[in-house]
């Protein structure tokens, strides 16, 4: 195994005296086992869905919130949306009402593209949030509304039971309305048990893994991991070294570690894109190529890269995915792994 590494003394003077854990406020509770299920917000095509979190899960204080905890429910879920919204702003309502615009009156958030989401039963995950959301509480309008409308996704039938949601004394008032974007002149329905609950991280990033990759030769798909480098933990630390890694890979082999800003598009290319025409069926471009880094697998098909981490983030994302030289596995002589969603953190 050949690993790329940088000198990172200076940086690892700095990151010493970084957090060493993740700040995660949770609404309702941190269980990720217990609750009902339902497909709101995240499991139906065509679903608005609006949940109100009160200003006291944040102590009522400025934060800013880098990423989404969801638990998944049903079995293990990858799923893409091609095209998802995700709003959020702050409202005076305590529970959601039947009005949409009463709920979120002035959303300050919101995004719209590609997601990936893997939904792991029993475990919490992140849904690499694409940007960061400064909540600044108000006085007048202390709580905030968590909107998301998903306008496509890739499963195939029209209702999941995805997310984990709270139940009993941990119950979630909800508005939602099924396959709203049909017929965006309807109102929400509301509920009051079935709302999503979920984790908020404030603190330090965070690195997600999601997606699909593709079989190589020895009947083994690629997949990427990352990790701290000096304490093992799952997600990047300012002014510390970060490994992200490619395991099932072909044995002594060139790999190349794909990094980019964008899972939408790259030039006229839209993302995720398919290498079926090359002959690599079910093997993805998965983000632009910003910068690619060289590796080269072991005899176990392992690949490491040891990134620098700077000790000013400025809260950005990166996307990157592995290629690994597998003249055996399709025509074009390449497989690819899933996709890594980094998440730089304050």
């Amino acid at each position: 195994m050949l690993r790329l590494s940088f000198t990172l003394t200076a940086l690892m003077t700095v990151g010493s005296l970084a957090a060493q854990t993740q700040d995660i406020r949770w609404f309702k509770d941190n269980s990720p086992t217990v609750g009902r299920g339902n497909a709101f917000p995240f499991g139906s095509n065509g679903v608005r869905y609006q949940a109100i979190i009160p200003g006291s899960t944040f102590q009522n204080k400025p934060v800013l919130i880098n990423d989404i905890f969801v638990a998944g429910r049903g079995g293990n879920r990858q799923v893409f949306y091609p095209d998802v919204e995700i709003r959020m702003g702050l409202t005076a309502q305590v529970n959601p009402t039947n009005n949409w615009a009463t709920n979120n009156p002035a959303p300050n958030y919101k995004y719209r593209g590609p997601l990936y989401i893997d939904f792991v039963t029993g475990q919490w995950t992140g849904i690499g949030l694409p940007k960061p959301y400064l909540y600044l509480p108000l006085a007048a309008r202390p709580n905030l509304c968590f909107e998301v409308i998903v306008w496509k996704t890739d499963q195939l039938g029209l209702n999941f039971y995805f997310p984990l949601t709270g139940s009993g004394t941990n119950a979630i008032p909800r508005a939602f309305r099924y396959q709203w974007t049909t017929n965006q002149t309807q109102g929400p329905l509301t509920g009051s048990s079935a709302g999503m609950k979920m984790g908020f991280l404030i603190a330090n990033g965070n690195f997600i893994v999601a997606g699909k990759a593709c079989q190589g030769s020895s009947n083994n798909t690629p997949a990427i991991s990352g990790k701290d480098l000096i304490s093992g933990k799952g997600w990047p630390i300012a002014g510390r070294p970060f490994t992200v890694s490619m395991s099932n890979g072909k044995p002594s082999s060139p790999a190349i570690l794909m990094i980019g800003l964008s899972i939408g598009k790259f030039g006229a290319l839209t993302l995720p894109f398919d290498l079926a025409p090359l002959g690599a069926a079910g093997c993805f471009v998965r983000n632009d190529p910003l910068l690619l880094l060289f590796a080269a697998t072991n005899t176990s098909g392992l690949a490491s890269l040891n990134l620098p981490i700077p000790s000013l983030t400025g809260n950005a994302r990166l996307y990157m995915h592995w290629w690994n030289l597998d003249g055996q596995a399709n025509a074009f002589g390449w497989t690819t792994s899933n996709l890594g969603q980094m998440i730089l953190g304050n």
